[in-house]
């Protein structure tokens, strides 16, 4: 499954500043969200396992704009952390994989965070 409208991923970078990025994730399971990423600083941080909050934003129908600007939004933040056990991740993959065509397939180098908690916005 994958999710609409405007999702963000956040991190921390080594010097504690923030990171963001806008991403298009996929929901596996429920409890897993998983997405490619080119060789940039998000990715780096993932690596390192920084914190991982992913913002959720999605249109709320029936709910004009007003004067003080666009309230039509809802969603949620949701408090992942990477998987990093190596055996968990490849038990995950493998069922992900299931009569998925090679080119929708995981691999061990994809990005697998594990959802903790959510909390709704809007």
């Amino acid at each position: 499954m994958t999710m609409n409208g405007i999702v963000v991923v956040s991190t921390v970078n080594p010097d504690g500043s923030p990171n963001a990025a806008v991403v298009i994730p996929g929901l596996f399971e429920n409890k897993y969200l998983t997405f490619g990423l080119a060789p940039n600083q998000t990715l780096e941080n993932f690596k390192r396992g920084s914190l991982v909050v992913v913002s959720v934003f999605l249109p709320k129908p029936g709910v004009e704009s007003t004067k003080y600007g666009d309230i039509r939004k809802y969603g949620a933040r949701i408090y992942c952390e990477v998987l990093q056990d190596a055996s968990e991740k490849a038990a995950v993959i493998e069922r992900y994989n299931v009569d998925k065509p090679d080119n929708r397939k995981m691999t061990m180098d994809s990005i697998l965070l594990v959802i903790k908690k959510i909390d709704p916005i809007g």
